[in-house]
């Protein structure tokens, strides 16, 4: 390895997008700072939307790729002695990674060396160096793109959730449709019946005045004829009651179907009204699902 330099400037490499203003990017700087081996220069790499918990087993299986050298944490160290990473050198790396948490996402310095003496850095070892921030770069980017991925997967399921309520509210719709329907259809019959019953009704009364005189006629006669007579008023009277009651039977039914009709119309109307809002909210959130696909894309 060429001979360690330490140098007074941090060199920022920042990988941004149209968007890069509101959505934080993956940087990767060379910095001079203090770790286990003391204070030497090291790569610091800023991975948005992640944590530390949330990629440790990964960063450790990118550390441990190619090499049969555990990783191992002390001091609030991640860190593997003899890795495997061809593109940066031929010789075994000690690889140390310490993590730090910041709000837009998570902080990782790390610090390459073959012997744990001299450390790579852009100015005594630029070919390393660039291999360095490519190696963290592609971590960083790649961690990126699963927690943009895992955002936009969420608000997809969202957006799916949304399009299956204006469905059901389109399918709630239809149903009071054909309710009404339904409903008129059964007013209708009923009002035949209805006519039907009036005119039987009608018919009925003429009866009964008649058969009321012909008991009348008969009265304390003593005869069979008289017997028969009063029976066969009891039994007109009896069909009355019953088309009256059949009557009153089919005016209920109608007034509850009339009923039943405005709060399906008034359903309709709220209905209309609630899909109006949940179509917004879908375009909105159509937008929202856009607007992360092209954050997506960005990332590179």
């Amino acid at each position: 390895m060429k001979k360690y330099l330490f140098l007074p400037f941090i060199l920022t490499i920042l990988f941004t997008g149209s968007q890069a203003q509101n959505d934080p990017q993956v940087v990767v700087n060379e910095i001079i700072s203090e770790m286990s081996k003391g204070t030497v220069t090291g790569y610091e790499l800023m991975i948005p939307e992640q944590t530390y918990k949330s990629l440790k087993n990964d960063l450790s299986k990118y550390l441990r790729k190619g090499s049969k050298s555990r990783v191992e944490e002390a001091n609030g160290e991640l860190y593997i002695k003899g890795a495997v990473v061809k593109n940066i050198t031929a010789d075994p790396l000690n690889i140390y990674i310490k993590p730090r948490e910041v709000t837009d996402g998570v902080i990782l310095t790390g610090w390459f060396t073959t012997d744990d003496q001299i450390f790579f850095s852009s100015a005594a070892n630029p070919p390393e160096a660039a291999a360095i921030r490519k190696y963290l770069r592609d971590f960083g980017i790649e961690k990126h793109r699963q927690a943009v991925k895992e955002e936009l997967n969420s608000q997809k399921q969202i957006l799916k959730r949304m399009e299956d309520e204006l469905k059901g509210q389109e399918s709630d719709k239809q149903r009071s449709e054909r309710a009404i329907k339904q409903a008129e259809r059964t007013i209708e019959n009923n009002k035949r019946s209805l006519e039907t019953t009036i005119k039987l009704l009608t018919s009925k009364e003429e009866e009964l005045l008649q058969q009321r005189e012909v008991v009348s006629r008969l009265t304390n006669t003593g005869g069979e004829e008289e017997q028969l007579a009063k029976s066969n008023l009891k039994k007109l009277e009896k069909e009355k009651r019953k088309l009256e009651k059949e009557q009153n039977s089919l005016s209920k039914k109608n007034d509850k179907l009339a009923s039943d009709i405005e709060n399906q119309k008034r359903n309709i109307n709220q209905n209309l009204k609630d899909q109006d809002r949940k179509s917004d909210d879908i375009r909105k959130q159509q937008d929202k699902v856009k607007q992360i696909e092209k954050r997506l894309d960005q990332i590179r």
